[in-house]
């Protein structure tokens, strides 16, 4: 009976503690143009691209909740021979928020292998930790972005 109680308690603790879960939100594609006119007036290297290809031939876009408002998408690039959406060797990355009928980017991710949403808050979103693996040196290396109240900033990597 002990080891049960632990266990439900263990489970209601993990619950708690993990980022909200959002349902994907559907973007229109009045709410598509409005992202991809977004993202090339962020990324203006991604005009041509959008321009020829089109936003979903380009990125993948998935549904975020980075704070209570839920209105966040993660940016992916796919590696489908559109370079101006992929780094060397892994996808670019952007966070952009809808906010009051307008996106704004809110990171700048760039190139890495992984973004995950973490536990913890700053200024009421979520943190967000980044990875990437080197292949010159076989390792995984992290940084956490944090929520300044405008944007995501990764304190530690030496750069905005």
């Amino acid at each position: 009976m002990k080891t049960l109680f632990i266990l439900v308690s263990l489970i209601i603790v993990l619950f708690l503690a993990a980022p909200e879960k959002v349902e994907a939100q559907k973007l229109t594609v009045a709410m598509k143009k409005q992202l991809a006119s977004a993202l090339i007036e962020s990324a203006e290297e991604l005009r041509g691209c959008i321009g020829e290809a089109g936003l979903d031939r380009i990125v993948n876009i998935k549904a975020l909740s980075l704070n209570s408002g839920g209105k966040q998408y993660l940016i992916t690039g796919k590696a489908d021979g559109y370079d101006c959406s992929y780094g060397a060797r892994s996808p670019m990355h952007w966070i952009f928020e809808r906010r009051d009928g307008e996106f704004r980017m809110l990171a700048d991710i760039g190139a890495c292998d992984r973004v995950q949403v973490t536990t913890r808050r700053t200024n009421g979103y979520f943190d967000i930790k980044i990875g990437s693996y080197y292949i010159a040196r076989p390792r995984f290396s992290s940084a956490i972005y944090k929520y300044d109240g405008t944007t995501y900033k990764c304190p530690t990597c030496g750069h905005d």
